[in-house]
């Protein structure tokens, strides 16, 4: 798995896939080299292929939070919000305090239009890690969609006073 994450860094994709595959014919429930092979294959563009690599790792392990949060990043990438949502609500479930799960769900609702459910995603991240100008500012983007000017406001002066670049 080692010699798979120091070719992946390096960016020899094709030998960091070798590798993970060694791993696996070495130990079919080595499940850390599924989960590397289907960010591998997410990184690739090749979803399908990703999705099934990481399906793998929870049929060994189901309570792993970052292949939820993984999944759920192929399906937005693939533009299937829904289930998008589904896997990053998994990964909170096991996660309660990854921001990046509540953020993503949240871009997931908005994109879907559902800004109260954003908003409160938004707001979530914000509580678990308060110097996110980004979700500060996407907040803002929720609450003046909800026609909450003022509170789109103050969330795009805070997302400026963090972050005034």
């Amino acid at each position: 798995l080692n010699a798979g994450n120091k070719s992946y860094k390096r960016g020899d994709l094709s030998k960091a896939t070798n590798y993970y595959q060694k791993a696996l014919e070495f130990d079919p429930q080595f499940y850390l080299a599924y989960f590397q092979l289907g960010v591998l294959q997410k990184k690739q563009g090749q979803s399908k292929a990703s999705i099934e690599s990481l399906n793998k790792v929870l049929d060994i392990k189901p309570d792993h939070d970052k292949t939820w949060f993984t999944l759920g990043s192929v399906h937005e990438t693939d533009g299937n919000n829904d289930l998008a949502i589904e896997h990053y609500s998994k990964a909170i479930e096991i996660n309660p305090r990854d921001a990046n799960a509540y953020f993503n769900r949240g871009l997931n609702k908005a994109d879907l239009k559902d800004y109260y459910g954003a908003f409160s995603d938004y707001t979530e991240a914000i509580i678990i890690d308060a110097k996110d100008s980004i979700a500060y500012y996407l907040r803002g983007n929720a609450r003046s969609n909800l026609n909450d000017y003022s509170g789109a406001i103050q969330d795009y002066s805070k997302a400026i006073k963090i972050n005034p670049k």
